[in-house]
């Protein structure tokens, strides 16, 4: 199935959509249509012959300050994490998952017109951070939609669900 982007021009805020370039056409490989229901991911296991789409899931949430979520709670949590990995390794669709350090943690690096800048910390200030992310390959966005509502993150955070462009397996990028 092939879908035309339409680009707007920029810099004109509520301009009209400009008429698609050979350059804004893209393929898409999965329906176009959103969210179709919950228990999607129930069913969405691989196989050798179906047309899969990778997914992250992008965990997004407050850091909690030192000592604000007591040790049953992360105990608890931990938990229902493995858990939840533990059933998209059986359904076949898990690629990698990563918890990530806080923010604190962070180290940024730029270069600009040649010069690296190292700087300690996150490259923006923000209120909820990118906790962790899950790699998925499902059939399809909605497929993904039903893992992400599974996914613990989502009762005191958001769960970004993110189709990836490419992917560099084997030695080379995807199509």
């Amino acid at each position: 199935m092939e879908a035309v982007v339409l680009v707007q021009e920029t810099g004109r805020p509520g301009c009209e959509t400009a008429a698609p370039s050979p350059a804004s056409r893209v393929t898409i490989w999965a329906l176009l249509d959103r969210h179709l229901g919950t228990d999607v991911a129930v069913g969405a296991t691989l196989g050798s012959e179906e047309m899969t789409m990778r997914h992250a899931l992008l965990m997004h949430y407050r850091e909690p300050a030192v000592g604000e979520i007591s040790e049953d709670a992360i105990a608890e949590a931990q938990e229902a994490f493995g858990a939840y990995g533990r059933a998209l390794e059986q359904a076949g669709v898990l690629l990698s998952a990563d918890v990530l350090q806080p923010t604190t943690a962070t180290t940024t690096v730029t270069r600009r017109e040649g010069v690296l800048r190292v700087q300690d910390g996150p490259f923006a200030e923000t209120r909820e951070a990118l906790a962790g992310v899950f790699v998925l390959e499902v059939p399809d966005l909605d497929a993904a939609i039903g893992w992400a509502e599974k996914c613990p993150g989502a009762q005191w955070g958001v769960i970004e669900v993110r189709p990836t462009a490419t992917a560099f397996v084997n030695g080379g990028w995807t199509h």
